[in-house]
């Protein structure tokens, strides 16, 4: 046998951990939908902390969960601008984030 037919087999024999494994459906779902969620979730973040403050809901108000439900809702909207470049509604956000932020720190 040839010494480089030989060694062109090694070459062209991937080790199995190298070997790409299929992705199940749900793999390919996350991949896919991956910043669509994040986004979904940040907004129902913000959604959920407008409206515990405008229920007027004194359990959560006397915990950190309305900043910490801003600081998140904020965040990953802004993110999600930022990849799109929608400049306005970031601004929006990194003011929220600001604000939430800032109301955070005084109640700590």
């Amino acid at each position: 046998m040839n010494p480089a037919t030989e060694q062109d087999d090694l070459v062209r024999t991937p080790c199995p951990e190298c070997v790409p494994q299929e992705e199940t459906p749900f793999q390919e779902f996350l991949k896919s939908h991956a910043w669509d969620l994040y986004g979904w979730s940040g907004s129902l973040g913000v959604l959920t902390a407008y409206t515990v403050t405008s229920l007027e809901i004194e359990e959560w108000h006397e915990s950190y969960a309305v900043d910490l439900l801003n600081l998140y809702g904020s965040l990953a909207i802004g993110t999600l601008c930022y990849r799109a470049k929608i400049w306005p509604a970031l601004s929006l956000e990194v003011a929220w984030f600001g604000i939430a932020g800032y109301s955070l720190f005084c109640e700590i």
